[in-house]
């Protein structure tokens, strides 16, 4: 019958959502994933590059992740990763693209944005997240989040080269003490 035929239309539709879904976000923190960052990435660029407006990519990593991986093991590690998502989600703008790139490394796409000082001002808002142990499961666990950040057209006329010197910068952050954030090259 007909709509029998539509209630497997219908279920089939589901599915196939939840699965393109799945492709295109972490199956742990829910956010978008690497595939998603990069999609995000390509419109934002060409937004950006036809109406000459910066955009800026921080390129988040934990610290004292693995510790606490190494420590307590993955369940407790997974819960970390999933409540620091949110932590995160908190702090940003309806504007603001985060996905997690996996392991404990997370990309954050600022799409829209003034002047520096609102980057710099984001990046101070993410670490001050962790100026207090966060609560996992009863356990006060001490990490902190390393920071690089790239603009546009700044530090590269390219996506690519944005993701590099971003990337750069977070271990200039990292080599500088942790839980600190960087401008690529400064």
């Amino acid at each position: 019958s007909t709509t029998d035929l539509l209630g497997q239309v219908l279920k089939t539709q589901a599915v196939t959502e939840q699965l393109s879904h799945q492709v295109d976000h972490d199956l742990l923190t829910g956010l978008p994933n690497r595939r998603s960052v990069d999609d995000h990435l390509e419109t934002v660029f060409q937004r950006s590059k036809h109406n000459s407006k910066p955009f800026a990519i921080f390129f988040m990593d934990l610290d004292g992740f693995k510790q606490v991986n190494d420590q307590y093991g993955h369940e407790i590690g997974d819960a970390l990763l999933i409540e620091v998502s949110h932590m995160f989600q908190k702090v940003l703008r309806q504007t603001d693209f985060l996905a997690r790139q996996g392991g404990d490394e997370f990309v954050l796409v600022v799409g829209s944005y003034m002047h520096r000082m609102e980057l710099v001002q984001l990046a101070q808002r993410l670490i001050q997240l962790f100026t207090r142990p966060v609560i996992v499961r009863t356990m006060a666990l001490n990490i902190g989040v390393s920071i690089g950040i790239a603009e546009y057209p700044r530090h590269g006329k390219q996506v690519k080269q944005l993701l590099h010197a971003a990337d750069k910068a977070m271990y200039v952050s990292k080599k500088n003490g942790k839980n600190s954030y960087s401008f690529d090259g400064e």
